[in-house]
């Protein structure tokens, strides 16, 4: 198969395997761009960037941490996509190597949203349930690809949602329900075992130098207190836990970045935890960015033809709030099938 393909970048060439039938979005290349209806009232958001040999280059799935981040948000434009949130070319993407598939992933994250929040999911078999819908519905919409390979990749909390969509994606396919070649997943950071996570801040933080033997032992015990909880079966608390270690670690490191130790919190955030802890913490999952939430909400919605009455995150901190129980279950079963 041959078809001249033009990625924005360069006059157009002759390429074995390119596949267009893209549209014009968010930066150069070919894109797609939609809503699939997973279940009644629930309707999941996805962006696609076509890779110039489409048909001979893997898909890549990403999925977004949280629960609640976006995909077609952090992922894209402050990760791996094609273009940085000042709309620059991102010369390190991963579209210039394989087609990248970005799933606005539980309903009601980024553009995702639902029309009751009764719609939103409270576990981690829900949101695989939905991934299989969706992927189901994508390629009827895209049947190009059900020929090409499917990698799932992921960081965070959607290495949880990952191990399971994957499992669950693996069933449908050897029952017959879905039809693509499911070759790999890759899980980074992985939260599918929170608590494991949890008892290794104290001593990192520790052998890093960030805290004394004091420090440690302060976040040592809420990490512990948190552990009990869990293995009590009260996951609720165990949640609440787990934020208490994190407010804690920020109270004795004097302020630390979750997402990279070397650069301190500003201090208007260490002002803001103190009054408004919880929804500090549901900021910092959700990694809330004003320069992002602009361009989303502006830009890119105008561009997309994005519905009105759809906000980008509109909806995300009630996507945390109904997952909000299950956030410490573990996902190692599945992650070991």
């Amino acid at each position: 198969m041959f078809a001249l393909c033009h990625y924005g970048l360069g006059p157009a060439v002759l390429l074995p395997g390119c596949f267009v039938s893209g549209r014009s979005g968010v930066g150069p290349g070919e894109q797609d761009w939609g809503y699939i209806t997973v279940r009644p009232e629930a309707h999941m958001f996805y962006w696609l960037y076509y890779n110039e040999r489409t048909t001979e280059q893997p898909l890549v799935i990403w999925l977004q941490g949280g629960p609640g981040a976006s995909s077609t948000g952090y992922g894209n434009f402050e990760e791996l996509g094609i273009v940085d949130t000042n709309l620059n070319i991102r010369n390190s993407s991963w579209v210039y190597h394989v087609n990248v598939l970005f799933i606005d992933n539980p309903v009601g994250t980024g553009f995702s949203y639902v029309d009751r929040y009764a719609a939103l999911t409270t576990n981690n078999t829900q949101i695989a349930e939905d991934l299989v819908t969706f992927t189901k519905g994508f390629l009827e919409e895209h049947p190009e690809f059900r020929s090409v390979p499917l990698y799932i990749f992921s960081e965070s909390y959607g290495g949880k949602m990952a191990a399971e969509y994957a499992l669950a994606l693996d069933k449908a396919i050897r029952d017959g329900d879905v039809d693509v070649p499911l070759k790999g997943v890759a899980l980074g950071d992985s939260w599918v075992s929170p608590i494991d996570s949890v008892l290794t801040w104290a001593p990192f933080l520790l052998q890093m130098g960030f805290v004394d033997t004091k420090g440690h032992n302060t976040i040592d015990g809420y990490a512990q207190r948190t552990k009990a909880a869990l293995d009590a079966g009260n996951y609720e608390l165990a949640t609440d836990l787990w934020g208490s270690t994190e407010m804690v670690i920020l109270d004795v490191t004097g302020g630390i970045d979750f997402y990279n130790v070397l650069y301190p919190v500003g201090d208007n955030v260490k002002s803001e935890h103190l009054t408004s802890s919880k929804d500090f913490l549901r900021k910092q999952l959700l990694r809330d960015d004003a320069s992002l939430d602009k361009l989303m909400n502006t830009i890119v919605k105008e561009t997309l033809g994005i519905p009105d009455t759809v906000t980008w995150g509109g909806q995300s901190s009630a996507v945390f709030n109904y997952l909000y129980e299950d956030f410490m279950k573990p996902a190692t079963s599945v992650g070991v099938y």
